[in-house]
């Protein structure tokens, strides 16, 4: 791959690519560190894309990969529950909230309670929510089971909605 073309793409998708990497690893020095290893193995790998679909989903799911990677050699996903199921108490409590509205919350507002989930469910629930990856690819990227994905999401998302309903319960106190 040329040189100029290099450039290009690594000053149109760098920022992006950075986003996903800070998202998930929480820590700026680490994600730029994975930007280089995921733009390294994009080089090399360029001649692999067929055209099928779009080029940033492509650089996109290779950036997600490598922050899998490295989470999953630095130990930091727990692999030790590897079977979890919702209980029926669990999904009644949780959509009693469906009523609620979320749009009203910003980028920053949603990120930053992101951020406060475990590792565990937020890992799974920027994988499925943030970057479509399905339950199944989930359960096969981290080595857990379909259905510890498929709770570990439900619990994400019902910690998540109470964190922002607690900040907009301070919000509308202040």
């Amino acid at each position: 791959m040329q040189r100029s073309a290099q450039q290009f793409l690594y000053q149109k998708y760098a920022k992006l690519l950075y986003s996903i990497a800070f998202r998930y690893l929480n820590d700026k020095d680490e994600a730029k560190d994975l930007l280089h290893d995921a733009f390294v193995k994009i080089f090399d790998k360029i001649q692999l894309y067929k055209g099928n679909g779009s080029l940033e989903g492509w650089l996109k799911r290779i950036m997600v990969n490598e922050c899998i990677s490295f989470l999953r050699s630095k130990r930091k996903i727990q692999m030790s529950l590897l079977t979890e199921e919702i209980s029926e108490s669990e999904f009644i409590k949780t959509e009693e909230y469906s009523s609620y509205e979320l749009d009203c919350y910003t980028k920053k507002d949603v990120l930053n309670c992101l951020q406060n989930l475990s590792e565990d469910y937020r890992i799974v629930f920027q994988l499925f929510a943030l970057d479509n990856f399905s339950h199944k690819e989930i359960a096969e990227q981290i080595g857990i089971l379909e259905n510890a994905s498929r709770a570990r999401y439900f619990r994400a998302k019902k910690q998540l909605r109470d964190q922002l309903l607690a900040l907009n319960k301070t919000k509308h106190e202040e």
